[in-house]
């Protein structure tokens, strides 16, 4: 489940809120055609997104629970650090990211999974929180 949420992080961070969105309102029942629709996000970006998710975690069921728990989260909490221009640049190390190269999120992985750990870290202590708020 960490590099779900690993993966989230980077996503948002890249600035692909919407994608998030998307993936939280099929989380929430809706279908991957009306969430890519209803989103703005490629039917096929959202499919292969669910489906590694899915595979990650091992369990659709708890996949969809997970999701629909823990990206408000990350969209809440995770500031955005690629901005783009002609093309994407990072605002951790000041690099253009090249398209044919990869794309930011791998960047971000590759080259800034520190910085996504950290802010993980911040976000499991918060769903710590929320958890025994309600446990009380």
């Amino acid at each position: 489940m960490l590099s779900v949420l690993n993966l989230l992080i980077a996503k948002k961070m890249s600035g692909k809120e919407n994608v998030l969105h998307a993936l939280k309102d099929y989380a929430e029942g809706m279908s991957l055609r009306e969430a890519s629709i209803n989103r703005g996000v490629s039917f096929f970006t959202l499919r292969s997104l669910a489906l590694r998710i899915d595979l990650k975690v091992g369990d659709r069921v708890v996949s969809k629970k997970f999701l629909s728990d823990v990206i408000p989260v990350v969209i809440r909490s995770v500031e955005i650090v690629i901005r783009y221009e002609r093309r994407p640049v990072c605002m951790i190390c000041g690099r253009e990211i090249r398209s044919d190269a990869h794309s930011p999120e791998d960047h971000l992985l590759k080259n800034h999974l520190d910085v996504i750990e950290r802010v993980r870290e911040k976000i499991i202590e918060e769903l710590k929180r929320k958890i025994e708020a309600v446990a009380r």
